[in-house]
């Protein structure tokens, strides 16, 4: 598993950036949420990473995006559906 200093501010960057659209969108949590959009993106990184997944593209840091937003935003609605509104 490869994160290196650059993944890592990626992916605190895409689950801020989650956390924060969740805020707009719904109206609640600033703090929930952001920690949900934080948690999930790194979970998108690590977990996709140890069962050996990938996305079909061919660009690194596009891959890296991605599979962080996709994980903030699964945890941000995991966290919603648990949590209420």
């Amino acid at each position: 598993m490869d994160l290196d200093a650059q993944t890592i501010l990626i992916v605190g960057i895409v689950g801020v950036v989650a956390g924060w659209l969740a805020v707009v969108v719904t109206g609640s949590g600033l703090a929930r949420n952001l920690a949900a959009g934080i948690g999930g993106a790194l979970a998108g990184k690590i977990i996709p990473l140890a069962v050996h997944l990938g996305l079909p593209v061919d660009n690194v840091l596009g891959v890296q995006v991605a599979s962080a937003a996709i994980g903030a935003l699964i945890m941000i609605a995991l966290t919603r559906m648990v949590a209420g509104p």
